[in-house]
C-alpha cells in the first residue's frame, strides 16, 4: 500500500491554508491518501499540538507520513525536522512539537534528520513553510526519497525540548504543566499515564485543592476534582460532569504543583 499523509495543524478551516497544503500533496504524490488528524490546535500552542501528536501515534496507519505544523517561528532560523519511528515518519518544525511523541513511542529506534535549506526549488514563502517546504519534502518521502537525501542526521536528544515536555521534581513537589484543556474542561498534564501519581493535593496560584485519584470520571464525587489516567495517555485533572478548568481557573500552559509527589 502507498504511504498515507496525516495532517496536524493550527490552521483552522476558515482560510484556504489546509486546502492548499492538501493540493500540493496531491499534485506531488497523487497515489497517497490523506487523513486530517486535526486543524483545531489552538493558535501557536505547540504543547497542545505535541500532545495531539503523541496521543495519536498508536492509531496512525503504518507507513504514515505525518505533517505536523504549529509553527510560530516560521521564517526564522528554526530547523525543520524529519523523525522516523518504526514505519511512521513525521515532519515538523524543531520547536518541541515532536518531543512528546519521540519520548513516548521512540522505543530506542527513533532517528532524526535536520532538513537542508534548498531541498525544494523555487522561492518558498517565508510565512508558509508547511505548503512550500514541508509538503514537498513529505511528498518526496512518499515517493521513495530516503530521509538522508533530504538532510543531515542528528541525535534525537538534540531536538529542541521546551520546559513543558516533562514534569520537574523540586523541593516543593512535582511541578507539571497543562498541555491542553479539552472540550469538557479536563486538564491534560505532561505526566505520562505510566507514572505513579499518589497525589492528594494540588497547588496553583496560591490555592490548595484536595484531590481524589480515580480511574474514571463518574467515580469522582460531585463537586470535587481529582486525577485520573485519561484516554490520551497522560494524567488529567478532571471533574464529574463539570469543567475542572473552570472550577480551578486552569489554562493551557499553567504549572501546577503536587506537594506529596516527590
Amino acid at each position: 500500500m502507498p504511504p498515507c499523509f496525516v495532517l496536524l495543524t493550527d490552521f483552522g478551516l476558515a482560510d484556504p491554508y489546509v486546502g492548499q497544503l492538501r493540493g500540493v500533496l496531491h499534485q506531488l504524490a497523487p497515489g497517497c491518501g490523506c487523513i486530517d488528524l486535526s486543524h483545531g490546535v489552538p493558535h501557536f500552542r505547540v504543547e497542545t499540538g505535541a500532545l495531539y501528536l503523541a496521543a495519536s501515534v498508536p492509531y496512525l496507519p503504518f507507513h504514515a507520513i505525518c505533517l505536523a505544523v504549529v509553527d510560530p517561528g516560521v521564517g526564522s532560523q528554526r530547523a525543520i525536522l524529519c523523525l522516523r519511528m518504526g514505519h511512521r515518519t513525521f515532519i515538523a518544525p524543531d520547536n518541541g512539537l515532536l518531543c512528546l511523541a519521540a519520548a513516548q513511542h521512540g522505543n530506542g529506534d527513533a532517528r532524526v534528520w535536520r532538513l537542508r535549506p534548498g531541498i525544494v526549488s523555487g522561492n518558498p514563502s517565508a510565512t508558509f513553510h508547511a505548503r512550500d517546504i514541508m509538503a514537498p519534502a513529505a511528498a518526496k518521502l512518499a515517493t521513495g526519497t530516503p530521509p538522508e537525501a533530504l538532510g543531515e542526521e542528528m541525535p534525537p536528544a538534540a531536538m529542541h525540548s521546551p520546559v513543558w515536555t516533562r514534569p520537574e521534581t523540586t523541593d516543593s513537589g512535582l511541578v507539571a504543566r497543562i498541555l491542553h484543556v479539552d472540550h469538557f474542561g479536563n486538564c491534560i498534564l505532561n505526566i505520562p499515564s505510566a507514572a505513579d501519581m499518589p497525589a492528594h493535593e494540588m497547588r496553583h496560584k496560591g490555592r490548595r485543592t484536595p484531590l481524589v485519584v480515580v480511574d474514571h470520571y463518574a467515580a469522582l464525587p460531585t463537586g470535587h476534582v481529582g486525577l485520573l489516567c485519561g484516554s490520551q495517555g497522560y494524567w488529567e485533572i478532571a471533574a464529574n460532569r463539570d469543567s475542572a478548568a473552570t472550577l480551578l481557573d486552569l489554562h493551557t500552559g499553567d504549572s501546577v504543583t503536587f506537594p506529596d509527589v516527590k
